[in-house]
């Protein structure tokens, strides 16, 4: 069976010691050695940047669409959606918080947390969990956001 014009498979052996039986056969066909056909084969530099780019993009883009989720979520929610934070905060950094830093400690939030905290509610046993683990293992962090804004 011959893989389609331009296709070229890279197959290796367990211990790396295989070689493609597509390659060499695409190195063949073109006249060359399998080395050069396995390095035209491989991405180049400028490939590899243009990717990168790419994905830049994307996470800059995901990230965008992230916060636009948690700002409609919470201008929408009453005050007492949002009880976790303010409680693992109490607990956990002996903090009294007013609204407007718990939205900065909501606006840091991981997604896997904001989504759950949108399907079943910020009040849900295991969201509040979520927080407060987030909380507790990210203490510092939180502490340093809101370094200039506490008593």
């Amino acid at each position: 069976m011959t893989p389609p014009s331009g296709f070229i498979n890279r197959f290796v052996a367990p211990k790396g010691t295989g070689k493609s039986f597509f390659l060499k056969q695409h190195a063949d066909q073109e006249g060359i050695s399998y080395e050069e056909a396995d390095l035209r084969s491989k991405p180049t530099e400028e490939m590899l940047a243009k990717r990168r780019k790419l994905e830049e993009e994307q996470q800059l883009k995901n990230a965008k669409r992230l916060q636009a989720v948690r700002d409609a979520y919470w201008l929408a929610s009453d005050d007492e959606e949002f009880y976790c934070i303010h409680d693992s905060c109490t607990e956990l950094l002996a903090l009294d918080l007013a609204k407007d830093q718990l939205r900065l400690i909501f606006n840091i939030l991981p997604s896997d947390i904001i989504g759950s905290g949108i399907k079943w509610g910020f009040y849900d046993t295991e969201v509040r969990e979520k927080v407060y683990c987030y909380i507790r293992d990210n203490a510092d962090v939180i502490k340093n956001l809101l370094g200039g804004q506490l008593e």
